[in-house]
């Protein structure tokens, strides 16, 4: 029996096979995650403008930045009834004119009766053009009620929802700031913290502690499970399924010759973003190429992340394909065991050079995109970085 447990155990070793690549620390990070830019998080929305540049992404209405000019859109749907209306008032014009004329000279002119008749015509299309207005309307109307992503989004009564590249966004009311879908208290803001004590929670919102560190480092939240910092600050603690969303794609997946629109993360993969930044938060080797603020979700990279796990698990073994700076690629029997390979494995720490480890601490990534596939007993896993 002692044999056969041994035997069972080498076969168990021999599959966690684990494999590592990297195009190398060359500093680069995503246009739009600059540190500079982490000040729009609490940007008020009610600035003055001038012109579209002023506001974007959004619109200059009236003198100030706003997310549509809705009021504007009725006045315009106003103005053309009101041409409608002057083209009638044409209309009806050009009837006078041409009965004037008629009485005139209606011997000598037959060709002007037979302009009775377009002017007729003109206001069959012109009944028709308002017709048509009114089906634009109806066909609009449908279109934003079938693909709205901020359908059932109130971002917690302090902000409004917008579609931001097929995505849902909040964009907060002065003294609040987007965590994932809902607007908190700024923590700049003493009294709104105050007044919402029991929303904000507090330090990492109610559901965490922050680690500091001595490398210079900021401050980072060790999230409770379940929850991970929203932005590369790292000074919150959000639910993980607020972060991990899905999204647009455009990607052939699953393999079924037609490039997918939409992807949706699995618990799995949620699961991996979730322990990747507890994992940055928590791993302190001093004199390593270390960093510890929190990376950001691509949505993009998870499907391109499952698809190369599903082709690893059709093959039978690990390889490296279609990544955009490194990739981690695993078969465990879960994720905490991959996680714990990666980190802890043999030749791993503290964070050499193409090594799963110092992928998952590298300073000079900001994203990751994670895929994992079940097959049978095993978890064939991807981590897509940059």
């Amino acid at each position: 029996m002692k044999i056969i447990d041994t035997l069972v155990h080498f076969f168990f070793l021999a599959a966690l096979l684990l494999l590592a690549c990297s195009c190398g620390d060359d500093g680069y990070h995503p246009a739009g995650d600059d540190d500079d830019n982490d000040d729009n998080d609490s940007e008020s929305f009610t600035k003055t403008c001038e012109t579209d540049d002023d506001c974007l992404p959004f619109k200059c209405c009236d003198g100030f930045c706003r997310v549509e000019c809705t009021t504007n859109d009725d006045d315009d749907v106003a103005d053309d009834d009101d041409d409608v209306a002057d083209d009638d008032d044409d209309v009806a014009d050009d009837d006078d004119d041409v009965v004037a004329d008629d009485d005139d000279d209606v011997a000598d002119d037959d060709d002007d009766v037979a302009d009775d008749d377009d002017v007729a015509d003109d206001d069959d299309d012109i009944a028709d053009d308002d017709d048509d207005i009114t089906d634009d309307d109806d066909d609009i109307t449908d279109d934003d009620d079938s693909a709205n992503p901020c359908e059932g989004i109130d971002c917690g009564g302090h902000g409004n929802c917008i579609s931001s590249e097929g995505e849902a966004r909040c964009v907060c009311y002065d003294g609040y700031v987007a965590v994932g879908l809902v607007c908190a208290p700024d923590g700049d803001d003493d009294d709104d913290v105050a007044d919402d004590d029991d929303d904000s929670g507090g330090e990492c919102s109610g559901h965490g502690y922050i680690m500091t560190y001595d490398d210079g480092s900021d401050p980072m939240c060790v999230c409770d499970a379940g929850y991970t910092p929203s932005t590369k600050a790292g000074d919150n603690c959000v639910p993980t399924e607020t972060v991990c969303i899905a999204g647009e794609i455009n990607y052939d997946y699953d393999d079924d010759g037609v490039a997918d629109i939409w992807f949706e993360p699995n618990a799995e993969e949620c699961l991996f973003f979730e322990l990747v930044n507890f994992t940055r938060a928590t791993t302190i080797d001093p004199g390593a190429p270390e960093c510890h603020f929190p990376l950001g979700w691509s949505v993009e990279w998870a499907a391109h992340g499952r698809h190369h796990s599903k082709a690893m698990a059709d093959q039978g073994g690990l390889f490296h394909d279609d990544f955009p700076m490194g990739q981690n690629a695993a078969m465990t029997m879960s994720v905490e065991q991959a996680m714990d390979l990666y980190m802890n494995g043999a030749n791993e720490s503290p964070c050499p050079e193409l090594s799963h480890h110092c992928n998952i601490m590298r300073c000079s990534f900001s994203y990751l995109g994670q895929g994992a596939y079940k097959s049978g007993s095993y978890l064939w896993s991807t981590q897509n970085f940059y």
